[in-house]
């Protein structure tokens, strides 16, 4: 790959937020195991929420995302095993 580039931090992400609890949703309903989430107190310093700023990967590397979250988790999480 050619570049003029010589050092980038670049998100990769959908630039869409998603709340943990819906995350974790996806990843349980995506691994077929009967889970259910659990909660806890936050800490001091938890981030509620955050969102990639994706805007580099458009300007340097003229990508964007095409695919859902939900999507690839079904390919990077292969599905229980009955």
């Amino acid at each position: 790959m050619e570049s003029t580039t010589k050092h980038a931090f670049i998100n990769i992400g959908t630039g869409r937020s998603i709340t943990i609890l819906d995350l974790a949703k996806m990843i349980i309903d995506t691994s077929g195991f009967a889970l259910s989430p659990t909660y806890s107190d936050t800490l001091e310093g938890d981030i509620k929420e955050s969102v990639a700023d994706v805007s580099l990967a458009k300007e340097l590397l003229k990508w964007t995302s095409n695919v859902t979250l939900n999507d690839w988790l079904k390919t990077a999480i292969p599905a229980r095993i009955n």
